[in-house]
């Protein structure tokens, strides 16, 4: 995208500070939209060389007294290529409470030193994700009707309720054992220019302007099927001071609701964003309006062509979103514009996607570790409820059969964390490759994937794999890095866990066979061996004990091994330190065990399990969730 001219990047910098060189600073901030107490978080600048040739720059940082820097150093340097940005990140340990601030001072050359600074307060009051955030764009009207027939779509989030005062709307959701958004600046005076757009400096927003959301709040600050605040679409950048003021007056008013607005995707023009390119605008919108969940749209399958940026932008929707560590939500296309599907189309160009392309859509997003997928558009004159009976048909089963999907999936996913997303065979633009000496090393033949890596909160491994072509199932070898001990696969349609039984263990890992149907993904849990040597050797002198899976809902497995003949007793104690079951007390002969814990009867919590043999005592934590 083009470049905006530098008067106007001195007009939108968020730190608006610039020596007597070429050398600007963009923006510098603490790296997180809520600043958690006793917390590690980052701290980076953005430096933009607006000069023709490349220079060195020296840097200071200064932190406030309850600041320790635990990554970086105080003062460095950086070199600066010409016409291009260099970041430059520290990490510094937060207490549990106060104010925190940064000084930084970018030494350009003799008498031109650049001053930027960064401030916030640290919190224990903010919005979390606790399910899988599931939506279409627009949801159903008014009508029980309309909620019916969103319901038989296993959809059971309204993305946002209009028209004042909103009641009405508010009922129907509760009725129907939903949550929803509720348009919460509608009421505010000329909310729309003040919010939205890109080619005017806008009103500012007023004290007055902010109170008008004080009845909204007040009505549903109580109403647990109120899930937060829908605010705007799209805004460009010159609307985002305005922005950070709906949102911190929002967080004030009522911190435990998520304040919901989606931002343009990477085909959006660079006047329409208001900033010097998508990754900029991204990350400006993260640093000054301060979100507490990110959402973007990309509209991927056109009339004659798929479109060339879409996995270029979920790269830079992942990446921004883990840096600033915030979940994030991918609004992807139920509808095309074809006319004779929709004849009052507003814009042309798109195709309606086929059954296995709305697939495609869906686990490509949770390859990239999504936690929130949104339907573009459902209903209105030119929205998905306007299709002909036997199209919309066609459409709503496959949909119906995704969402049930995503929800019993999107529990899984919102336990774990992506550390990695990459490209088997075909690399699109802004992709990675599959890099040498990762968990997967290979996937046989030609046909192009999506790898995805996850971990959990006890950093076990999870992976996925998702086949790219839309058009064809396909049956492949994955081959992994370590030895396989136990490989289970999630079965999104029944909720559960599956075992794979057929895979084999040599040198140097694991591999296994797998079919892929078309578009789809395959979320993998594995248990690795993970030393070369074979599990008699790796007995011999010590006793091993672990758990699979960990953390579990009901049940688990505990595998040890016993070194040399022995008596012995594996016991399970409770969070309060209490002895709850002795699993086994007998003698047993050098070997490897396996027993399943039954936990129905427990609650969730951390338990410890202890195996005591001759001359060994050896304790690990597992977590039970229900």
């Amino acid at each position: 995208m083009k470049l905006i001219s530098l008067i106007s990047l001195l007009f939108i910098c968020s730190v608006n500070t610039f020596g007597a060189s070429n050398i600007f600073v963009i923006s510098f901030v603490f790296e997180r939209t809520v600043i958690r107490p006793d917390t590690e978080i980052p701290v980076g600048v953005r430096i933009w060389n607006a000069g023709l040739i490349d220079t060195e720059v020296n840097l200071e940082i200064i932190l406030s007294d309850n600041l320790t820097l635990t990554a970086g150093s105080s003062k460095s340097k950086a070199i600066m290529n010409q016409l291009a940005f260099t970041e430059v990140n520290w990490t510094v340990k937060v207490p549990v409470s106060g104010k925190i601030s940064a000084d930084l001072y970018v030494i350009a050359g003799p008498g031109d030193t650049i001053k930027a600074q960064t401030a916030g307060s640290i919190t224990d009051k903010y919005w979390e994700q606790k399910e899988f955030f599931l939506s279409a764009w627009s949801p159903p009207t008014d009508m029980q009707i309309a909620y019916d027939y969103y319901k038989g779509a296993n959809f059971d989030f309204n993305l946002a309720i209009h028209n004042p005062p909103f009641a009405t709307g508010v009922n129907l959701v509760k009725k129907n054992n939903m949550k929803c958004f509720v348009q919460a600046v509608e009421t505010m005076p000329n909310y729309w220019t003040k919010l939205t757009g890109s080619n005017s400096i806008p009103p500012e927003i007023t004290a007055e302007d902010l109170s008008t959301m004080d009845p909204i709040v007040k009505a549903f600050k109580s109403e647990e099927s109120v899930a937060g605040y829908h605010i705007i679409d799209e805004p460009g950048a010159n609307r985002f001071k305005n922005l950070e003021k709906v949102v911190s007056y929002l967080k004030e008013k009522d911190p435990g609701r998520l304040a919901y607005i989606n931002v343009f995707g990477i085909t959006a023009e660079a006047w329409q964003m208001d900033a010097l390119d998508y990754y900029d605008y991204i990350w400006r919108y993260l640093s000054e309006v301060k979100p507490e969940m990110l959402s973007f749209d990309n509209y991927h399958f056109l009339t004659n062509s798929d479109g060339n940026h879409y996995f270029q932008n979920l790269e830079i929707i992942r990446d921004l979103a883990l840096k600033f560590d915030l979940p994030y939500t991918n609004i992807i296309q139920l509808i095309g514009t074809e006319k004779e599907y929709i004849p009052l189309v507003p814009f042309s160009g798109w195709r309606t996607p086929s059954p296995s392309e709305h697939r495609f859509l869906v686990y490509s997003s949770l390859a990239y570790g999504f936690t929130g997928i949104v339907w573009f558009h459902w209903q209105l004159s030119w929205g998905f409820t306007n299709y002909p009976p036997e199209k919309r048909a066609e459409i709503y089963a496959t949909i119906s059969q995704l969402n049930k999907e995503i929800k019993n999936i999107g529990n899984e996913m919102l336990r774990l964390k992506s550390v990695g997303s990459y490209h088997v065979n075909d690399i699109p633009i802004g992709a990675h490759k599959l890099p040498a000496g990762e968990l997967v090393t290979g996937i046989a033949g030609n046909n192009s994937y999506v790898v995805g890596f996850y971990k959990d909160s006890v950093q076990n491994d999870y992976f996925m794999i998702m086949n790219k072509n839309y058009n064809a199932d396909v049956e492949t070898t994955i081959s992994l890095k370590n030895k396989l001990s136990r490989l289970e696969y999630f079965n999104a349609d029944l909720d559960d866990w599956v075992e794979i039984t057929d895979y084999s263990v040599s040198e140097p890992g694991g591999k296994f066979s797998m079919l892929i149907s078309a578009g789809n993904g395959i979320l993998f849990r594995p248990s690795w061996i993970y030393t070369g040597v074979n599990e008699n050797e790796k007995t011999a002198n010590k006793n091993i004990l672990s758990n699979y899976p960990n953390p579990f809902k009901l049940e688990t497995t505990i595998k040890y091994s016993i070194s040399e003949d022995s008596e012995m007793e594996l016991s399970v104690t409770n969070p309060l330190g209490e002895k709850i079951i002795v699993l086994e007390r007998t003698f047993k002969k050098k070997g490897i065990y396996t027993i399943k814990f039954d936990a129905t009867n427990y609650s969730s919590g951390i338990y410890l399990y202890s195996l005591k043999s001759k001359n060994s005592v050896i304790t690990k934590q597992m977590f039970l969730s229900n």
